[in-house]
């Protein structure tokens, strides 16, 4: 019995060697799960008709967040429609007047040339001809005036149809859809408000990757670089994941107060971001974890 209560002693005094030689090879610090955030405004003034946003509630990117009002628009697109619809009438009255035009044309010249002849040899007073010569003149003035009425109703449905690009743009903004998939933090509208553009509407945390600063002493560096993979524990998590060294600073500062280390927190530190996948989303915005480095 005494030989067996020896034979435990010694490894229990083992295991907890085993435990002490494991922590003095690693590194522990804590540190806030963070996540990029993105604001979400209106680009139109207008009122809410519908709202999705709530705090809390998932969404993915190009999921409809709200809808603004569109009948201002709309109206003013059905007005550019019957401006557009009259552009294309006066195509039609310059192409009619054209062949009357020339129809004329082709009587006068006949006419011209004919009692031309007649005058001389005297038949007809030469102030006849001189009568069809200047109607024909007005005629070819009319017809070298054409052109320019053609390009300016061109130019006028070009103004209009940019107009109408322009207004079928500023009708889909009335749409808004996430930017981006994430977890709504904050909600800023109602159904049925009034808003201005750029109102905020919500902002986003994008928690498909998450990060961590963590704060490590000047002898650490040595340890890590960009890449580096870190041991993440979440608190109340049994699961650990692994995060990855993102970025490091290139100057000291000293350690947050709500950093706690192994080493006191006044002493200079370089801050190190620790991105983590969180495909899952186990991780969640302001959760504290423990992050774990080989010494």
């Amino acid at each position: 019995m005494k030989q067996a209560a020896t034979l435990f002693l010694i490894a229990l005094s083992f295991i907890l060697m085993g435990c002490e030689s494991n922590k003095e090879r690693t590194y522990q610090t804590t540190g806030t799960v963070e996540a990029y955030q993105v604001d979400v405004r209106s680009p139109v003034s207008g009122e809410v008709l519908f709202s999705a946003v709530k705090e809390g509630k998932r969404v993915t990117a190009g999921s409809r967040l709200a809808l603004i009002d569109t009948t201002n628009f709309h109206l003013q697109k059905v007005q550019i429609h019957k401006q557009l619809e009259g552009i294309e009438l006066r195509f039609a009255s310059i192409n009619n007047q054209e062949k009357q035009l020339n129809t004329r044309l082709r009587f006068l010249q006949k006419q011209y040339e004919r009692f031309s002849h007649l005058a001389e040899n005297e038949g007809v007073a030469r102030s006849k001809v001189d009568e069809i010569e200047t109607e024909r003149d007005v005629v070819l003035a009319q017809l070298d005036e054409l052109p320019v009425q053609r390009r300016q109703t061109r130019n006028k449905k070009d103004q209009l149809t940019s107009q109408l690009d322009l207004l079928e743009y500023r009708i889909s903004q009335l749409t808004i859809s996430a930017p981006a998939s994430g977890v709504m933090l904050e909600r800023f509208i109602n159904t049925g408000e009034q808003i201005q553009a750029g109102h905020l509407l919500t902002s986003i945390g994008v928690t498909d990757t998450v990060w961590v600063m963590m704060y490590l002493p000047e002898p650490m560096l040595s340890r890590i670089q960009t890449g580096s993979e870190i041991t993440v524990k979440p608190d109340g998590v049994h699961n650990t994941l692994t995060g990855k060294v993102a970025w490091i600073s290139s100057e000291a500062e000293f350690t947050p107060k709500t950093v706690y280390t192994e080493d006191t927190r006044t002493s200079l530190t370089y801050g190190v971001r620790v991105r983590i996948p969180n495909n899952e989303g186990i991780l969640k915005i302001g959760m504290p974890v423990v992050l774990e480095l080989s010494k």
